[in-house]
């Protein structure tokens, strides 16, 4: 487990920083990904961190936790600005949605229509995933938590990730190009098309040799 600064209490399940708790294992929580218990590491050479009471091969790292607590975050927030397009009330809200074969980080319904949330710690959004977005008319944004400070608390992310909107980016939105469905062709023609083309260069040598026979 790499350094990581947010643990969840055991109590009451809200997300605490490394600043909030006591050191040791009296601070009471567990981890966020795996859920197993953590001490508080608050010596006086090392930054500050959890990790885990028992050794474990759980793989949370600064990154993974940061993202897990920011669709936390969403889940229990009723108010989120979406940047450039204003500030949507939502009053529900489902983590890790599956849409034709990709996810999506949190999907909030508003009294309008949905809107899908990408959190970008790590890596971008695909240009497949994009493509899907706009090709199903979705309304998409994406918060930018890559310049994180390690040291951000939780009232700090909580305000990056519902209310600043410099960390937001539309993905589609209505006002954004919509991608056309290409036109599919069907199994038949692609299979019809490449028999006929195989044939041919078969048939090519044997044809000129005949044709070559011929004019003899």
């Amino acid at each position: 487990m790499a350094e990581v600064t947010f643990g969840l209490d055991r109590n009451n399940k809200s997300i605490k920083h490394i600043s909030e708790v006591i050191r040791g294992l009296r601070c009471d929580c567990i981890c966020i990904q795996c859920g197993k218990e953590l001490k508080a590491a608050k010596g006086d050479i090392q930054e500050h961190h959890f990790k885990h009471h028992e050794q474990s091969d759980c793989k949370a790292s600064f990154e993974s936790v940061l993202h897990l607590t920011a669709k936390n975050i969403i889940r229990k927030g009723n108010s989120f600005h979406t940047g450039e397009k204003g500030i949507f009330q939502y009053f529900s809200t489902e983590l890790e949605r599956v849409c034709g074969g990709y996810r999506y980080d949190a999907y909030i319904s508003t009294s309008d229509k949905p809107i899908a949330i990408e959190i970008i710690v790590t890596s971008h959004v695909s240009t497949l995933k994009r493509d899907y977005i706009r090709l199903t008319q979705q309304r998409a944004i994406q918060i930018n938590l890559q310049s994180v400070d390690r040291n951000v608390n939780y009232e700090e992310l909580e305000r990056l990730v519902l209310v600043e909107s410099s960390s937001k980016r539309t993905i589609w939105w209505e006002s954004e190009p919509q991608l056309e469905q290409p036109i599919s062709k069907t199994p038949i023609f692609n299979y019809s098309y490449y028999l006929c083309l195989t044939l041919l260069l078969l048939l090519i040598k044997p044809v000129r040799e005949f044709i070559f026979r011929l004019f003899k």
